[in-house]
């Protein structure tokens, strides 16, 4: 994808509708706090690659979510989740320069690169910061008569997980500094 001075990438845009016709196949996607496969699943990996480059590259983000878990793909806070529809990961070329952005997949990885960007006169570091854990808490649901997966008292329907509270900060480092 080629992106003029000021112009602003959609992910979603880019990528388009996940279809089977497209090749997108099943796999992993968080649905109402589960996991289940779906027609596209894992193009996240792929928005949290951009997102960490595009970070590294001091551009400026426009639109990014965060997945309600942890992800084993990326580190806290640096993940991109996108979902198709409602939520994407967007970014402007705030440079004076055509910047290309070019993803390849191969030998099962992902390579990102952003070229045309200014040779930057610092190197961005990325600081993440986790301000909080937040332990999982149990809650109680009353069982109702229609009760069709055949839950009974006091059975566990699904473990809580911890999750933490994130601060992303992204800094410039001069050669001299």
């Amino acid at each position: 994808t080629i992106l003029f001075p000021g112009e602003t990438f959609s992910y979603n845009k880019a990528l388009g509708e996940r279809t089977a016709e497209k090749g997108y196949g099943e796999a992993g996607v968080y649905v109402g706090g589960r996991t289940e496969n779906q027609l596209g699943g894992g193009v996240c990996q792929v928005a949290s690659a951009i997102y960490y480059s595009v970070l590294k590259a001091d551009l400026k983000v426009t639109e990014r979510h965060c997945h309600t878990y942890a992800v084993d793909f990326s580190d806290l806070g640096l993940d991109a989740f996108v979902d198709g529809k409602n939520k994407d990961l967007c970014f402007r070329n705030n440079t004076g320069e055509v910047i290309d952005l070019v993803v390849t997949y191969q030998a099962g990885e992902v390579k990102v690169q952003l070229l045309g960007v200014n040779n930057l006169e610092y190197t961005v570091e990325l600081q993440v910061e986790v301000s909080q854990q937040i332990d999982p808490q149990t809650v109680l649901q009353q069982m109702t008569e229609d009760n069709v997966k055949g839950y009974k008292d006091g059975d566990i329907i699904q473990e809580g997980i911890i999750g933490y509270k994130v601060q992303v900060m992204v800094n410039a480092k001069y050669a001299d500094s």
